[in-house]
């Protein structure tokens, strides 16, 4: 559905992922609807194996969920040793 960027945070001065709605998804109401409850659900958790949501906008058109970023592997690089 997105794309995650690792970005820094200007105003707090911290590292953090950024994921950002696909421009195509984000002409359906349904899709954005879907991106919004994820940054919610996600908003609600607190636990040390899943990353926080540090907050949710958008700007230009794009959707984006600011999260805590944590070092390391990606997902395929684990899955691929």
């Amino acid at each position: 559905m997105g794309v995650v960027y690792h970005a820094r945070d200007r105003m707090l001065g911290r590292e953090v992922a950024l994921k950002v709605l696909r421009w195509e998804r984000s002409e359906t109401s349904q899709d954005v609807a879907r991106f919004l409850r994820e940054a919610r659900t996600g908003a609600t958790l607190d636990h040390p194996g899943i990353v926080r949501t540090l907050d949710v906008g958008e700007e230009g058109g794009l959707h984006y969920i600011v999260q805590e970023f944590v070092p390391g592997q990606t997902l395929e690089e684990l899955l691929r040793k």
